[in-house]
């Protein structure tokens, strides 16, 4: 089973990883305005380009 669902699990383990990762690390404080949601940058322009790349 595990020979033919690795990657399945590969990209479980990367997720956890990530969002972990995302959340324990600390982020730059470009403003003091934008607060946390500069963890929306921190996530998803990279997964954007991810996306273009793939």
């Amino acid at each position: 089973m595990v020979k033919k669902h690795w990657w399945k699990i590969l990209a479980v383990v990367l997720l956890v990883y990530t969002c972990s990762y995302g959340f324990y690390v600390k982020v730059p404080r470009l403003d003091d305005r934008m607060g946390e949601s500069i963890r929306n940058f921190f996530f998803h322009v990279p997964m954007w380009f991810a996306m273009m790349i793939l």
